[in-house]
């Protein structure tokens, strides 16, 4: 049998919410919507107290708006994070449904079962379009940290913090499952005047005698 789950938020598209993550016999996922990057990497230490999926993406606000902005799939915008999480066991059922109770005890705000087989590959698909969706806001410098698992939500809060010090727009995506997460800066290229010339002491031009010095005085007699 076919199984599935999604755990999102309240206001999200009722296509979305009856048809998310994938399953079938031996595949199982879901994605979770959480009010803070915080809760969504408290729910990663819980999930993985009582489970083991093959597979934990996140996805932060930042990012999450800007795969909206691409794709129009319906995702909350206004959630702070994203998780998608998979499971190929032997009982992917019932260890997403693990998943999904464990993700609920950390405040995610939606959780809804399907069974559609092709479920899960809009939010795949959402993970897999994190990056291009922040390119298309601008030139991107994408960097690579690896941190402990208990510490992804010191690390999410920092690189907030950051962003938010220096007026940064960063998104931040990756394999929560093994700490590494991918901080995006999203920056326009600086505009440059042209440089001056230095100043100094002369002003005489370097090009041809203008109409008004030919007819000068001392011209016209060093002329004769």
């Amino acid at each position: 049998m076919n199984s599935c789950d999604v755990i999102g938020t309240e206001n999200m598209g009722k296509s979305y919410a009856s048809a998310l993550s994938c399953s079938s016999t031996d595949v199982a996922a879901g994605s979770r919507f959480f009010p803070t990057p915080e809760g969504a990497a408290e729910a990663v230490l819980a999930i993985e107290q009582t489970a083991d999926p093959s597979l934990i993406e996140l996805m932060d606000r930042t990012t999450i708006g800007a795969v909206e902005s691409l794709t129009h799939m319906g995702l909350d915008s206004d959630a702070g994070a994203l998780l998608i999480v998979q499971s190929d066991a032997a009982d992917s059922a019932g260890e997403i449904a693990r998943c999904a109770a464990a993700s609920e005890a950390t405040r995610a705000s939606y959780v809804a079962h399907t069974a559609d087989a092709d479920g899960g590959e809009p939010f795949l698909n959402a993970r897999r379009m994190a990056l291009p969706a922040l390119e298309r806001r601008g030139t991107t410098l994408l960097d690579d940290v690896a941190v402990p698992k208990p510490a992804i939500p010191e690390i999410l809060a920092t690189i907030a913090a950051i962003a938010e010090r220096h007026g940064l727009v960063i998104g931040t995506f990756g394999h929560a499952g093994d700490g590494n997460l991918h901080p995006t800066i999203v920056f326009d290229p600086p505009t440059r005047a042209p440089p001056r010339p230095p100043a100094g002491p002369s002003t005489r031009s370097c090009g041809p005698p203008s109409a008004s010095a030919e007819r000068s005085p001392a011209n016209t007699a060093s002329a004769r």
